[in-house]
């Protein structure tokens, strides 16, 4: 294993005080207070010299540098509390597990296998997402997806926070386990995860997707490869990753004892579903954001904004007294 290992805390009192004079006392950076205590271990990376220390492993804070991180905090209207954080290499944008991911009898490959999946079990034992996210499952699994919470998310860019559902916010964390986590159906929508945008809208999916898979035919073109700007490979794309979300939810149906993770699953099918169904009526909605594009060169674009539009609703006014 590479990267930053990560371990989570949920102590309060004497025993987090304790726990966090042991791991400071080890020479560990440690940060947080109640109920959150992290602290950090230096893995070796790939070609790195044995002994050799890392170079920029964590900054000031604590916070390690070379992985991307999302932390996800729920607060519960009972008041309780629970954390997730996620690291992905930077590099390949694949999930950095913080220990090693043993498996179990519904992460088996061939238990409620996907019908589009192309892996072999005789090869591969256990269902790369399953094996991602059964840390998370259990963590969930007593708790209902219509549990109100206050979510903060907290990557390496910028901080989030959302009144929402439980289901909405574990939605947001398999989406990024899922595409991260090795099947080679969702690794197509991995690129993404790079700017990950939680609690999006189907609005922001749709630019997101689109734009994503169109830089990537470029990219495909530029290395004289076929490539598809009809946007019919998005729509496959979408269809696959559909029969995965279903395939999952039947597994965690097996392990999870509520519904969180189930319902949070189907979030994201209806987006699997809803953009190859409706992706032209998406588009049209949003074409009028790129009007610049499709303007003369002498057109009205250049001409500023007339008084008339400026006192449109809608457009910004500025005043010395706001």
């Amino acid at each position: 294993m590479h990267g930053i290992r990560v371990h989570i805390h949920s102590l309060s009192g004497r025993k987090a005080a304790a726990a966090v004079r042991k791991h400071r006392s080890k020479g560990l950076d440690t940060e947080g207070g109640p109920p959150y205590f992290y602290f950090y271990v230096p893995v070796r990376r790939p070609g790195q010299a044995e002994g050799r220390p890392m170079q920029n492993a964590t900054d000031p804070s604590g916070m390690p540098e070379d992985v991307l991180f999302f932390d996800y905090r729920f607060e519960f209207e009972d008041g309780s509390k629970k954390g997730v954080r996620i690291h992905l290499d930077p590099d390949t944008l694949r999930y950095l597990p913080e220990r090693a991911l043993k498996g179990d009898d519904w992460t088996r490959l061939d238990f409620h296998q996907c019908e589009t999946c192309p892996l072999d079990p005789r090869k591969t034992p256990d269902c790369p997402i399953a094996l991602s996210i059964e840390d998370l499952v259990a963590v969930f699994r007593d708790k209902f997806s219509y549990e109100a919470a206050k979510v903060a998310v907290h990557s390496n860019d910028r901080t989030y926070l959302k009144e929402t559902t439980l289901q909405k916010g574990l939605s947001s964390i398999l989406g990024i386990l899922m595409v991260s986590s090795g099947c080679p159906i969702m690794a197509k929508l991995r690129p993404m995860v790079r700017l990950h945008l939680p609690f999006s809208s189907v609005m922001e999916t749709t630019l997101k997707t689109t734009g994503t898979y169109l830089l990537g035919q470029f990219l495909l073109k530029q290395k004289g490869r076929p490539a598809d700007f009809s946007l019919e490979g998005l729509r496959e794309i979408y269809r696959n990753v559909g029969m995965v979300n279903r395939g999952m939810a039947r597994r965690i149906q097996e392990f999870s004892g509520k519904d969180a993770s189930i319902n949070a699953l189907i979030i994201l099918d209806i987006f699997a579903l809803n953009i190859p169904l409706s992706l032209e009526a998406h588009i049209l909605e949003i074409e009028p954001f790129f009007s610049p594009y499709f303007e003369d060169a002498a057109g009205g674009e250049g001409r500023g904004m007339s008084r008339d539009t400026a006192s449109r609703p809608g457009h910004h006014v500025f005043s010395d007294d706001l």
